[in-house]
């Protein structure tokens, strides 16, 4: 049986794989994202091998991946005039690790061909309109960040401004 087929009919709870994959700051910091997603009501939901998924009135908001020696963060966000304003007042660091990250538009939903808008003073043509951002074995200062991204996300979800976007297979997408 393939790890896949153990964890999806264990459904295995992800304190036990980040006790088992994680150890020292790596495990901390996992249990400390854990415990704010949770306190912010967003509890993990399994979502494939070790991986969770968070969410907000069904819709996603992050993916927790573990792996051996390590772990991410795939933070869901969309680029608007909020994303703007909750990061304009950030460190410069922050603001270029965002610029940096900038996802384009590359016609995987239904929502190509994205969007045109100033990302922190950074004119962005072709924007992606559900980027994801991620986070490589998190630091303090990147915990900070996705915690900040994950209550925007949410925030947009409750407003209803967090788009729908319709996947797309590669194998239907126009060419």
């Amino acid at each position: 049986m393939s790890l896949y087929q153990q964890q999806k009919a264990d459904h295995p709870p992800i304190e036990a794989l980040i006790e088992k994959h994680l150890s020292g700051a790596h495990r901390r910091q996992a249990l400390q994202f854990l415990a704010f997603m949770r306190e912010n009501r967003m509890s993990p939901q399994w979502g494939s091998s070790n991986s969770y998924n968070f969410s907000s009135k069904g819709r996603r908001v992050c993916i927790l991946k573990l792996q051996e020696d390590g772990w991410q963060l795939w933070m869901n966000t969309q680029y608007n005039e909020d994303f703007n304003r909750c990061f304009s007042s950030e460190s410069e660091e922050t603001r270029q690790f965002l610029r940096d990250t900038l996802v384009y538009c590359y016609g995987c939903g239904s929502c190509k061909p994205g969007i045109d808008i100033d990302i922190l003073g950074y004119p962005v043509k072709g924007g992606c309109l559900n980027p994801v951002i991620r986070l490589e074995n998190p630091d303090e200062n990147k915990l900070a960040l996705a915690r900040k991204l994950a209550l925007l996300r949410k925030q947009a979800i409750s407003e209803g401004k967090a788009p729908r976007v319709t996947y797309i297979a590669k194998s239907k997408r126009p060419s």
